[in-house]
């Protein structure tokens, strides 16, 4: 087994929505807590975490910078200075509130390319533990990500609960793959 190999940091953001859970998701994975609280981010949050994450055998730690912004539609100048740095997007929706998953495609990923062009997209239905509740599954979130093809640079999908964990640390691995599968090929000697 090979050692550790620190590729840096990289910023990334979430984005979506008020209330579809990016702030629990940040939280879930910075420090594997959820509060019930539901408190809007105001202006931007940044966390920091470093991770492992595996690309064809290769282990890679890599130190994320999350910043959390505002997810109230029409803040566009306070939404774009917040993330015009970042390298790769968590586009989260919540499963229980379909026009979630439209903005994402409406709103949220124009908002994206025209600030960042084409970068590393996940896209995250959170809040799959209330599936008795959900408006849509996974298979939208695969459709509308498809959409997406020509100008994701790399795109997966999670089905993610804040509340429970679940796929949280798995999301946030993805883009980290598709991050370094972008930025670091020649170093790793991937395709």
């Amino acid at each position: 087994m090979r050692e550790f190999c620190y590729m840096g940091s990289k910023n990334i953001v979430l984005l979506g929505d008020s209330a579809v859970g990016k702030t629990s998701l940040i939280s879930r994975f910075h420090s594997g807590e959820f509060g019930e609280d539901y408190n809007p981010t105001i202006g931007k949050q940044v966390v920091e975490k470093e991770t492992p994450v595996e690309i064809e055998g290769f282990p890679l730690h890599i130190n994320f910078m999350v910043w959390d912004i505002i997810g109230q539609k029409g803040y566009v100048y306070s939404q774009t200075t917040s993330f015009y740095n970042a390298k790769g997007a968590l586009m989260v929706c919540d499963l229980t509130r379909k026009e979630t998953l439209d903005s994402i495609l409406s709103y949220w990923i124009p908002l994206t390319l025209r600030v960042l062009g084409p970068v590393p997209m996940v896209f995250l239905g959170n809040k799959c533990d209330l599936e008795e509740e959900a408006e849509f599954g996974l298979q939208e979130l695969r459709d509308m990500a498809d959409k997406c093809q020509s100008f994701a640079v790399g795109r997966d999908c999670h089905m993610v609960s804040a509340k429970t964990g679940e796929n949280v640390d798995e999301a946030f691995q993805s883009l980290g793959r598709h991050l370094m599968k972008k930025y670091v090929p020649a170093k790793l000697g991937v395709d």
